[in-house]
């Protein structure tokens, strides 16, 4: 029985609706040589193939995505292969009918296959009512196509090799080291050949990272059934990451919006998920250093957001967005902290808008890979604004619970509002991409 799966790789640029920008090109199968002019792709480009009054060449899958290579790459030509930096694929005729290529966008060699609890993609779009028209009809009117505005929205645990990707569609930028046994964490400690260091900070560009995605819902008995769906996103980009704990595992809750998504045929991916002996982080493994006095913490949960515009920018002509970019300048980091009772500390700093620095730290209790240093994040914040108290109920009861709001702010002398490091077992998020 298939079952589902979620795909993603990051782009090189947001991923717009290929089907504005089709191009007719010609085969020839023996050298599995495309001939289009002037066709714009570069290598490492993800594309697609589709026919018209016949049958694609013998070797060639419709809605399968395969990706420009080097060799052969002309202004007027190209081959392709099924994976980034790949062989040629192979062909056995130069079919019949009408070819096109439908070019998405430059992606990543470095794909991750997410685990996930719920994947909700929503391709939000309906058909225009014309019922309102004087036509002298007693009857409906058929509507047409209205405007696409894809959303989606992920669960999932937060697994240490897996929500970088997530953190890097929040922040933009990454700067990755190696471990070599010299470098170190922000506690000091080196951090050894085998693991990874990743550096998380704000990007100044208006245009945010985005990703590819591709996804499949569970079939029914039959794994080859017509009845299962497959799609693919591209332009997919973050509005909002949660982290909370709940007494167990740290969960992730992601949300966000796309500029292009469609039903596929099956692409033939066969997905390749983490192994199931290494562990989300817990509850337990959640650490914040906080106001120096107060009460007890009980619990706390980091909310990362950026507020980001999807529209028409008329460079083509589609029912999808064109164009994403930043909304408002800032990438921001708040949360909230429950207290198990209302300490007057923690009522005086939320009153006179307190300013201190934070520092979320999560560590597992595994080691990445064969090495003896494990698995490690740190959120560093160093100046937290208290944003709001929530002052609780008064009852008969020796505990009066607490919450205050926080939100990450500029500070003049370390000259950022956060930064996140991640120290994984993963080499790289954007591999091959400039």
């Amino acid at each position: 029985m298939g079952k589902p799966y979620l795909k993603i790789a990051m782009e090189q640029t947001p991923g717009k609706d290929p089907t504005s920008v089709a191009k007719t090109v010609t085969v020839t199968f023996i050298t599995a040589l495309f001939a289009c002019t002037a066709h714009g792709l570069t290598a490492g480009v993800a594309v697609e193939f589709t026919n018209s009054g016949g049958a694609l060449p013998a070797g060639l899958n419709a809605d399968q995505t395969y990706y420009v290579i080097s060799d052969g790459l002309t202004v007027d030509a190209f081959k392709v292969s099924t994976t980034v930096g790949g062989s040629t694929i192979t062909l056995t005729s130069a079919g019949t009918g009408t070819h096109s290529v439908l070019g998405y966008v430059v992606t990543s060699s470095d794909a991750f296959y997410l685990p996930f609890q719920s994947f909700k993609p929503a391709k939000n779009s309906g058909n225009e009512d014309r019922g309102d028209e004087a036509r002298n009809l007693a009857d409906p009117v058929e509507g047409y196509p209205n405007e696409a505005n894809p959303s989606w929205d992920l669960k999932e645990r937060a697994y240490p090799n897996l929500i970088g990707p997530l953190l890097l569609l929040f922040a933009g930028q990454v700067a990755t080291t190696a471990g070599d046994g010299i470098i170190t964490d922000p506690d000091g400690n080196t951090i050894p050949t085998g693991a990874h260091r990743h550096v998380f900070t704000r990007s100044p560009a208006l245009v945010p990272q985005s990703i590819s995605a591709w996804f499949a819902d569970q079939s029914h008995d039959d794994p080859t059934s017509a009845n299962r769906f497959f799609g693919r996103m591209a332009g997919v980009a973050l509005e909002s990451l949660k982290l909370s704990g709940n007494k167990g595992a740290l969960s992730m809750d992601a949300k966000g919006k796309a500029l292009y998504q469609k039903r596929i045929g099956d692409p033939g991916l066969t997905p390749v998920l983490p192994v199931t002996s290494l562990l989300p982080w817990s509850y337990g493994q959640m650490v914040l250093t906080w106001l120096t006095g107060g009460a007890t913490r009980e619990d706390f949960d980091l909310n990362f957001e950026q507020k980001l515009w999807f529209g028409s920018d008329n460079s083509r002509s589609s029912l999808f967005p064109t164009a994403v970019e930043q909304d408002k300048e800032y990438r921001q980091i708040s949360g909230s902290v429950s207290m198990r009772s209302l300490d007057p500390t923690d009522w005086d700093a939320v009153q006179n808008a307190t300013t201190f620095a934070a520092l979320a730290k999560y560590a597992s209790l595994q080691n990445i890979g064969a090495t003896s240093y494990p698995y490690r994040m740190w959120v560093d914040m160093p100046r937290v604004s208290l944003t709001k108290g929530d002052d609780g109920t008064i009852e008969n009861n020796p505990r009066r619970p607490y919450k205050m709001d926080f939100l990450a702010c500029y500070d003049d002398t370390a000259a950022y509002a956060w930064k996140i490091t991640l120290v994984n077992g993963v080499a790289g998020y954007r591999t091959g991409l400039s």
